[in-house]
């Protein structure tokens, strides 16, 4: 019995460290998206200064196209926005790829739980909170790929970003 309770209390540690790392995986979400969104603003309120008059967006290539009365200026935006975009879509992977590693251990604790018939009071048994979160960076993530168009007007981007917010 006391191997047992000690092992009880390891398995508590672990779920606890993996609670602890959800959260913070969360935190780091929501900081690369105050990050992003700060230099999107930038670039934005920049590219207007500087003429650009659309942006819009290839899913295909995952590249934005800028025009600009000014065919230097509508590159170097270009460059700018690719570049940020492609930093949104590397995180968007890695936050992915994190989230992916914590829910497998989160359901091998649950696996463990079951197994020696220690019926979880730590181990959230609702894995679609983990679906949510996954949807939840995915979505965050596109979304801020969209808005760059959006926010020169593209109607196209509005209506996409509005499915998928539903």
């Amino acid at each position: 019995i006391a191997n047992h309770h000690v092992e009880r209390e390891k398995l508590d540690a672990q779920i606890e460290n993996t609670k602890k790392a959800e959260e913070v995986l969360k935190s780091n979400i929501e900081q690369s998206r105050i990050d992003i969104k700060k230099q999107q603003d930038k670039i934005i309120a920049d590219a207007k200064f500087d003429g650009v008059y659309d942006v819009t967006y290839n899913e295909q290539t995952g590249l934005y196209k800028v025009k600009a009365s000014d065919p230097d200026v509508a590159a170097r935006y270009e460059y700018r926005l690719n570049s940020l975009g492609k930093t949104v879509k590397n995180l968007m992977q890695k936050y992915q790829e994190e989230h992916k590693r914590l829910n497998e251990t989160k359901m091998s604790q649950q696996k463990i739980l079951e197994e020696s018939d220690i019926h979880g009071r730590n181990v959230e048994r609702n894995f679609d909170l983990g679906d949510i979160l996954q949807a939840d960076i995915e979505s965050s993530f596109v979304g801020m790929l969209y808005s760059i168009p959006i926010l020169f007007g593209s109607e196209e981007y509005l209506n996409k970003k509005n499915q998928m917010d539903q």
